[in-house]
């Protein structure tokens, strides 16, 4: 696969429902960050993504700065991740799209990524439900 990344650059990469767990999430997510070989990533409805996935989808969107937009939903971003999401978010520069429907989102988790928001100049969308 890192083949593929380090020759092209997807417009849209679409991994909704494929059953991406931590280890598959922290490779992809990697590849993505030192190729930059996509603008628009979909890992949606991905259940099994896990704290790790989630770091390693935090560190991706601080350091890449051609994700424009990601998609999440369906996808548990729970309490041990939240903070580095929000982390990623406050210092993002180039994610305009977020999409975190139906995430379980609520309570300090919520809040902490409200505050990152406050310092965030670039995302545009937010789609939370």
């Amino acid at each position: 696969m890192e083949e593929i990344f380090k020759r092209l650059q997807f417009k849209l990469l679409d991994l909704e429902h494929t059953g991406l767990d931590e280890d598959g999430a922290a490779a992809l997510f990697d590849m993505i960050e030192y190729y930059e070989s996509a603008t628009h990533l979909n890992i949606g409805s991905n259940k099994h993504l896990g704290a790790r996935g989630w770091q390693a989808a935090a560190h991706m969107m601080r350091k890449t700065s051609c994700l424009q937009s990601l998609d999440a939903r369906n996808t548990p971003l729970l309490e041990p991740s939240a903070p580095l999401v929000a982390r990623a978010l406050r210092i993002s520069s180039s994610l305009a799209v977020l999409h975190l429907e139906n995430t379980a989102l609520s309570g300090r988790p919520l809040m902490l990524l409200a505050t990152a928001l406050k310092m965030n100049v670039s995302l545009r969308e937010l789609y939370l439900a």
